[in-house]
């Protein structure tokens, strides 16, 4: 009920604030950020105002420890469906967890080579995305 009432305060501020044709042309984010109770899961809420439509965007988006690498993030399409950001979220994190597989068993499987000391190849590991700059603002 919250939401319904925030969008219908927007869509007055909208044609208030903007000639008719600005207001129709207009795609305005409204509101966007990691969705309460799913991890990795983003949402976007847009308002176009040529259709005078609100709506709903979904994306998995995943960061992970790359080694010497730092921080990398991965990022599925956009889709308007829930389910199908869950997908992507299940299938990176399984792509995650098979790397990390691999390294350990090449860690653990490397011959020793004389003269020659090897660093322990680093595990990925998913980590909670930080908050942007832009986000804050």
């Amino acid at each position: 009920a919250s939401l319904k009432s925030s969008l219908v305060l927007l869509l007055g501020l909208c044609s208030q604030a903007f000639s008719q044709d600005s207001c129709n042309m207009a795609s305005i984010v409204i509101g966007h950020g990691e969705l309460p109770g799913e991890e990795f899961i983003q949402y976007t809420d847009k308002y176009v105002g040529m259709n005078k439509v609100f709506s709903r965007t979904y994306r998995c988006e995943v960061t992970y420890e790359s080694g010497a690498y730092g921080k990398k993030t991965w990022s599925g399409p956009y889709t308007s469906s829930l389910e199908s950001a869950k997908k992507d979220r299940e299938h990176i994190l399984k792509t995650i967890e098979g790397i990390d597989k691999r390294i350990d068993t090449a860690n653990k499987t490397r011959p020793p080579t004389p003269g020659v000391t090897l660093t322990p190849m680093s595990p990925r590991r998913p980590v909670s995305p930080s908050i942007s700059p832009r986000a804050t603002s």
